[in-house]
């Protein structure tokens, strides 16, 4: 499983003659290895308040688990 974002932010400031712009781009990418076979298909995905959720199905039934992602 790959993730991949961008991210960018624009700060301006004027005071009298003084005039600063700061711009700031971040793109980032992760790849995980998910611990079964899943259907590519069937998977989704949401962002809720910066937490990104995936839903995906295995291909093969399997027991349930739960990952904790920091």
């Amino acid at each position: 499983m790959t993730i991949k974002g961008r991210k960018s932010s624009e700060q301006k400031e004027e005071q009298g003659d003084y005039y600063r712009c700061e711009i700031a781009r971040d793109e980032f990418l992760r790849t995980a290895t998910l611990p079964s076979v899943v259907d590519a298909e069937k998977a989704e995905a949401w962002l809720t308040d910066g937490v990104l959720e995936l839903k995906v199905a295995n291909v093969n039934k399997a027991k349930r688990r739960n990952v904790k992602l920091d």
